[in-house]
């Protein structure tokens, strides 16, 4: 039966309890041979219609409360399943809609996840391939005799310690500050940096920002071959402008802003990229 169906049983039971006895009196007056017994045995004959009206009543209260109360019963068992499966809809179009949106923040965490297992991946794979081999390679030097050969593969090893440290919590960060922070980074990766706005940033989004920030100047360097870059952040939104070659009319996101995206998203937030006549524009914000 439809949500409609139950309604009507509901409101049809309302009134036959209302009107049975009324309806039955009006039957007996008008019946030859029934108005008699009924003067009889009207209290029985009350009492025996009242019951019937208000058994059928109850039925239909308890008919529709199942009726109600089936599509919570199908999203608790949904939602005891996650977040090993989705939830599926459960036939009442304002809790369908919730469902859609706790389905599509599950798909975000997963894509974020995903994202974030390549990021440690490739981390562990640079520091496997870069400081553990420099490392062997100065114990062979220091084996052989040749301290300069095994000096500068520990000066290797150790710039690239530094750099896996930065990538997970730059200590820059807390002892210089969000802006020399990235003033700092800019240098390293040879770009010269414009910053306002970045005092506004609240101490617990500092390490979002920079993160962000950090994702966005790579971006510029690697795809759009920049030389200078202007950050502009204003109420829980950045904007980051460079000189480089563009991102073309159908930029593709590398895995660092496909990460900060997914991440973003999970705030209610988004990122865009688009071309500028000289370079790109990355706006990115979050709620």
């Amino acid at each position: 039966m439809r949500p409609a169906h139950y309604r009507l049983l509901a409101l049809l039971s309302a009134l036959l309890a209302v009107a049975l006895v009324p309806l039955f009196r009006l039957i007996a007056r008008v019946t030859p041979g029934l108005e008699g017994w009924y003067e009889t045995h009207h209290m029985l004959t009350d009492t025996l219609l009242a019951g019937l009206a208000g058994g059928c009543g109850a039925l239909a209260t308890y008919a529709l409360l199942r009726r109600a109360g089936r599509p919570l019963e199908r999203l608790e068992a949904g939602l005891s399943r996650l977040p090993h499966a989705k939830l599926a809809p459960v036939g009442v179009a304002h809790i369908d809609r919730a469902v859609e949106q706790i389905n599509a923040l599950l798909d975000l965490e997963a894509q974020a996840q995903q994202l974030r297992e390549r990021e440690h991946l490739q981390l562990a794979r640079g520091l496997h391939d870069g400081v553990l081999q420099d490392i062997v390679g100065a114990r062979f030097a220091l084996a052989r005799g040749d301290a300069a050969a095994a000096l500068e593969a520990l000066e290797r090893a150790s710039g690239s310690l530094r750099d896996g440290i930065r990538h997970i919590a730059p200590p820059e960060l807390e002892v210089l500050g969000l802006r020399a922070a990235l003033e700092d980074r800019a240098e390293m990766l040879g770009l010269q940096l414009s910053a306002t706005g970045l005092e506004d940033v609240p101490k617990e989004l500092q390490l979002e920002v920079y993160r962000l920030a950090e994702h966005a100047l790579v971006n510029a360097l690697r795809h759009g071959e920049a030389r200078s870059v202007r950050l502009r952040y204003r109420h829980g939104e950045l904007r980051v402008l460079d000189d480089g070659r563009g991102c073309g009319e159908d930029p593709r996101l590398g895995l660092g802003l496909k990460l900060a995206q997914a991440q973003l998203r999970l705030r209610g937030g988004d990122l865009s990229l688009r071309p500028l006549e000289r370079g790109s524009e990355l706006r990115l914000w979050w709620a």
